[in-house]
């Protein structure tokens, strides 16, 4: 089931930054994800999660 999450009580959702890389000229882009939004989709701490990635995409899924 695809939804696209938009949670109660965020102005914004999670999106890509930079990690702060000590003044390198190529940062490294990186995403962060709270508890609520990840909570908000049943993920619940210690569960083993599975990373499928595509060109302009990428799936989070519980692992099997």
């Amino acid at each position: 089931m695809e939804r696209t999450l938009r949670a109660p009580g965020f102005r914004r959702g999670p999106g890509a930054g930079y990690r702060p890389d000590e003044g390198q000229s190529n940062p490294l882009a990186h995403l962060t994800f709270n508890s609520r939004w990840l909570e908000t989709l049943d993920f619940t701490t210690g569960q083993k999660i599975e990373l499928i990635t595509s060109l302009g995409q990428l799936i989070i899924q519980l692992a099997t």
